[in-house]
């Protein structure tokens, strides 16, 4: 469990390296950075940290990102588009009220539209490098805001459930899209990166 729990954090503290050079508001019209940069906002502003703690952060996060990615166009409602882009500016002007009012739409919207974002991070050897520094920048109440934000999962509980699943599909290529979800994210559990 220790070890799941190092893991994991490390990971998600690679990812936020990864993205964190984008911390700064931005006025990029593509919304899958848009969308990346609301998951950096989000968790500098969650976890409140010190000009110190963001200088020290944003140094490692140079160093970390990775060059060049590509990715998939989003394909979103013009209302979508506009809601993130407005959580985008409520995150940037650390308003907590308009904040939580932006996320309840961003949310209600995400739900009924389902748009098609791609927010996948590219973790670079340099970022799992950092990570493990990078978390000695948090003070004990940040690594601890940090920690409830890791959704632990245990690899039997998800294959048992997971089981159910698949039993329901019908169609046999949604069936072998989800066995091979299942079994990549069971060897991540199991084996981590490598």
């Amino acid at each position: 469990m220790k070890f799941c729990l190092t893991l994991g954090l490390a990971l998600l503290l690679a990812n936020l390296l990864g993205l964190a050079n984008t911390q700064q508001a931005t006025k990029s019209s593509n919304l899958n950075d848009v969308s990346l940069e609301i998951a950096v906002l989000q968790t500098l502003h969650d976890l409140e940290l010190t000009p110190p703690q963001l200088t020290k952060l944003t140094e490692f996060a140079k160093e970390s990102a990775p060059k060049e990615e590509n990715r998939q166009p989003s394909k979103t409602t013009p209302e979508f588009a506009t809601a993130l882009r407005n959580l985008h500016a409520a995150y940037t002007k650390g308003d907590d009220k308009q904040i939580s009012e932006c996320r309840e739409k961003l949310d209600g919207l995400m739900e009924k539209q389902q748009p098609e974002l791609d927010n996948s991070v590219v973790i670079t050897d340099q970022a799992k490098a950092n990570a493990a520094e990078a978390l000695k920048v948090f003070n004990v109440r940040q690594t601890g805001a940090f920690l409830t934000t890791l959704l632990l999962t245990d690899p039997a509980e998800l294959l048992v459930s997971s089981l159910e699943v698949i039993r329901q599909l019908k169609n046999s290529k949604d069936k072998e899209r989800e066995i091979a979800s299942v079994t990549e994210e069971v060897r991540w559990l199991v084996h981590g990166l490598d």
